[in-house]
């Protein structure tokens, strides 16, 4: 039922990217972002790349768009399998979110789920409960989504961590 219902929620989301690229303006900085998400959702993840690239070296590009263009970019590195360049373009995202400030991000958080991914639990945890304390702020639906499948993995990791940590102490001090 969830995969249905994400396959309805997927075209939905395609029918309304291509009706809004029918009415703004080409140039625009809008139409080429969501121009990047239409070539992603037919897989075209280098020609996405090479568009997202021309936007983010323009001068005129304000601090927001600037972050939508990198998560996006970091997104296409990821189904790509180009880790690095992923967690490059997710940690430029998230500090322009930061800095705006816009609380309804999701950088951080796929962030966060990269570094857990790679093992990186303690910045994994951090970076997860920045998130969580802005997504409160804003209640903004899709981050809370995203936060929900994140936050029982990455806290568990972080405790069994911690545990392990402590236990590795206790019996250094032991001996």
């Amino acid at each position: 039922e969830d995969e249905i219902k994400k396959e309805e929620y997927k075209k939905e989301k395609d029918r309304y990217i291509d009706a809004v690229l029918s009415v703004i303006e080409p140039s625009s900085q809008t139409y080429s972002y969501l121009y990047a998400e239409m070539l992603i959702a037919e897989g075209r993840f280098h020609e996405a790349i090479d568009r997202l690239k021309v936007n983010i070296s323009k001068p005129d590009i304000g601090k927001n768009t600037y972050a939508i263009n990198c998560y996006i970019l970091a997104r296409c590195y990821y189904n790509i399998g180009e880790t690095e360049k992923s967690l490059t373009y997710y940690t430029i995202s998230a500090i322009n979110d930061l800095e705006i400030p816009i609380y309804g991000y999701k950088s951080l958080c796929e962030l966060s789920m990269m570094l857990y991914e790679l093992g990186d639990i303690e910045r994994a945890y951090r970076y997860m409960l920045r998130s969580q304390r802005d997504i409160a702020e804003s209640n903004h639906m899709g981050s809370i989504q995203a936060l929900f499948k994140m936050v029982p993995l990455i806290s568990s990791s972080y405790e069994t961590e911690i545990n392990k940590k402590n236990t590795q102490l206790t019996y250094i001090l032991m001996t």
